[in-house]
């Protein structure tokens, strides 16, 4: 019987400490990651020829957002996600991949830690370079991820995968960890 009140006794205290130290519902937050970007895509050359770039690249953002109640939130961010180059049969090929995103999220609290998942739209520029031609392209395109965060009063630990459909790159995503800041 001491052992059932005990083993209650640490659960309340570990729900406690999880509202004791989760951000506030409601709440605005900053927030700057890094990580690795994930590129596999086929680009044509000048000749017609298609090209494979298969690369993982260095990664950053800046992101803010606001809490709208316990279970919904925006975001909204830069993202860099690198330059990814290759030569391919001596031909120098380049992409760089940039822009702004907006996303509506959904979260489940654990303890101290929010699992979520969004969802929304990316405002992307490639700059593409194929044996010294330069190209430029933009355009919005659907994009979701999901992860998990660890709150300590205003302050947050997160990691998340996030998935860009962006036009004529078949497989982009981010994988990163990320520093929030709750007000």
């Amino acid at each position: 019987m001491r052992n059932q009140w005990f083993t209650l006794a640490m659960l309340l205290m570990v729900v406690s400490a999880g509202q004791l130290f989760a951000q506030k519902p409601g709440g605005f937050y900053v927030g700057a990651g890094i990580g690795s970007s994930f590129l596999n895509t086929e680009v044509t050359d000048l000749d017609g020829d298609k090209l494979k770039i298969d690369k993982n690249e260095f990664a950053y953002k800046f992101f803010g957002g606001l809490k709208l109640g316990r279970l919904w939130g925006v975001e909204g961010g830069y993202r860099n996600l690198g330059k990814a180059q290759t030569d391919i049969s001596g031909v120098s090929v380049e992409t760089k991949t940039k822009g702004w995103d907006v996303y509506g999220m959904g979260k489940i609290t654990l303890v101290m830690v929010d699992v979520f998942a969004k969802a929304g739209a990316f405002f992307w520029k490639v700059d593409n370079s194929i044996g010294g031609e330069s190209s430029d392209e933009s355009g919005t395109d659907f994009a979701w991820g999901f992860g998990a965060g660890l709150n300590l009063g205003s302050l947050g630990v997160r990691a998340e995968w996030e998935r860009f459909s962006v036009e004529d790159l078949d497989n982009l995503s981010m994988l990163s960890l990320s520093l929030t800041l709750g007000f």
